[in-house]
């Protein structure tokens, strides 16, 4: 849920995936992947809470923080973080 934050209660949850970028580069992709009028993509942005509250988080079930995927770099690096958040959910699951 990309607004999960700022929509409902993410402690209602069993768990919370949280892909995370600065946001200047959030800003960039936004402007230059999609084409997006700046003043546009600005008012998205600042819809958006902000990253520190959401990756200190805590709560839930598991009474413990977001499973953080940072997608700061490579598209190759973003995939192994993504399978290693995969991994543990599967693992949690299974245990």
């Amino acid at each position: 849920i990309p607004l999960l934050f700022e929509a409902l209660d993410p402690g209602l949850f069993d768990a919370v995936v949280l892909v995370d970028a600065p946001e200047e580069l959030r800003l960039r992709r936004l402007l230059q992947e999609r084409g997006m009028p700046e003043v546009e993509a600005r008012r998205l942005l600042a819809a958006q809470q902000p990253s520190g509250p959401k990756r200190a988080w805590r709560g839930g079930p598991r009474d413990e923080g977001p499973f953080i995927i940072d997608n700061d770099g490579a598209r190759t690096r973003l995939e192994e973080h993504a399978r290693a958040v995969w991994e543990e959910l599967v693992a949690l699951a299974d245990g």
